[in-house]
């Protein structure tokens, strides 16, 4: 998965739009959560869980890298 990026877009955003876009135009693949329809309906806890899921099983690796864009 070295060319693959985790996108958790602004609430109500989607993966394919916007940054996730550009990320796909640039050649990477994009795989992530939306954040709208029923990932809104989990309580904070519950997302958080869903998201450190994802992580851990999926890209959860020595040499990973996190970064955090605001």
């Amino acid at each position: 998965m070295r060319d693959t990026v985790y996108y958790l877009p602004g609430r109500g955003g989607e993966i394919t739009t916007g940054l996730g876009q550009g990320l796909q135009d640039r050649g990477y693949s994009v795989t992530g959560r939306e954040t709208r329809g029923a990932f809104l309906k989990l309580n904070f806890q519950q997302q958080l869980t869903a998201i450190c899921s994802d992580l851990q099983g999926e890209f959860w690796r020595e040499d990973a890298k996190l970064s955090v864009v605001i």
